[in-house]
């Protein structure tokens, strides 16, 4: 039986709802000591900001590992900044600084405070939004297969967690680049050249004074009685029949070169006694999922999936992120990535103050006798 769906959790909502009546009441009560007036001023909120940004660079630098990997122990504090007390503390101080300078002047409001206020409550709703999201935060990787429905994965934390959707691989498409053709130093196992000519019929280039020209190209290939033939099933392989000649030498070689599979060993065409033609293996262009998602309160539909497309359901956002690339074309796996973030929307909130405050600072208020303040 599926979970139920479920809005931003009641911990992190609580935390919301808890910290910025915290902040009212502290200025209510408090907007006269000096403390609080150096908590809300310009400085302290440079100060905290400066000191909260580069904890946020250090993470962007250092890889952060998840908290259940830092309750293991033997981790550099650099990658558990995210965990640590040191960053909850310059968040914590930074909203109680914005918090209470917003506070400050936007009672009693004018005219004149509004980029100051928006400005500040945005960075506000940011920070917070931020530091609520992490509670809810949630990214399960799922391997949904052919017909048959999946409804748990694996969290960022490696482990396994059920969510509220079930999903079905219905259908699955690939579509690749044409694979290279290179020549490679036999001997060293590496590229004798950069240079490469795609494996694409008619087509041809000069690598290393081997002038490569492409005959026949089979994007899915078997071998069978000495030759390959078209075949469309797994394990076929891309293949190419290439003529080489040497314009240094006159050496000439034609045959056959592929990439292989796990059912098919890479063929290499001999071109001298230094020198092979081979094929790469061909990346994909792009690649989509066709599926069938159930959610617990009932919700039924289709949806196609692509990379850089992702799907919404049930506050889940879904991601095509791989597929069994050993089978390629013919995979019954695609793997698929659910992002739960419901505070994100508060972050756009903070951010949207954050532009319509930069869009005020291009219309100064002016005063009677025209002069910009």
């Amino acid at each position: 039986m599926l979970p139920s769906m479920r809005p931003a959790g009641a911990y992190s909502i609580a935390f919301f709802l808890a910290f910025t009546a915290a902040v009212v009441v502290v200025h209510g009560l408090f907007r006269n000591s000096p403390l609080v007036g150096y908590i809300s001023s310009t400085k302290a909120a440079v100060v905290s900001a400066g000191a909260f940004l580069v904890l946020v660079f250090l993470m962007g630098i250092f890889p952060q590992v998840s908290e259940r990997v830092v309750a293991s122990g033997n981790v550099p504090f650099l990658s558990a900044l995210k965990h640590s007390r040191t960053f909850a503390m310059s968040a914590l101080i930074i909203l109680t600084s914005l918090g209470l300078a917003v506070l400050r002047r936007a009672a009693p409001f004018s005219r004149a405070n509004l980029q100051f206020v928006l400005n500040h409550a945005g960075f506000y709703l940011i920070v917070l939004g931020m530091l609520a999201g992490s509670m809810d935060f949630d990214a399960v990787t799922m391997e949904t297969r052919r017909n048959d429905f999946v409804w748990y994965g694996v969290n960022v934390s490696g482990m396994q967690k059920t969510l509220p959707i079930a999903m079905r691989l219905d259908r699955f498409y690939i579509e690749y680049y044409p694979a290279d053709i290179t020549v490679v130093d036999a001997f060293r196992k590496r590229r004798g050249s950069q240079r490469h000519v795609s494996a694409a019929a008619g087509k041809s280039a000069v690598i290393d004074q081997w002038v490569i020209n492409v005959r026949t190209n089979i994007p899915s290939a078997g071998w069978a009685g000495g030759t390959f033939h078209d075949v469309r099933q797994p394990g076929a392989a891309p293949a190419a029949y290439i003529h080489a000649s040497n314009t240094a030498t006159a050496a000439y070689a034609e045959g056959w070169v592929s990439s292989g599979s796990f059912m098919q060993e890479p063929m290499q065409l001999p071109l001298d006694e230094t020198h092979h033609a081979v094929l790469s293996a061909p990346q994909p262009k792009r690649y989509r999922s066709e599926i069938t998602l159930a959610a617990s309160n009932g919700q039924v539909r289709r949806a196609v999936l692509e990379v850089n497309k992702p799907v919404h359901i049930g506050g889940y956002t879904l991601y095509q992120t791989g597929f069994d690339e050993r089978m390629g074309a013919y995979s019954d796996i695609s793997i698929i990535q659910a992002v739960r973030d419901p505070w994100i929307y508060v972050v756009y909130t903070g951010i949207a103050l954050l532009l319509i405050g930069s869009i005020c600072m291009l219309f100064p208020r002016t005063k009677s006798g025209g002069a910009a303040v």
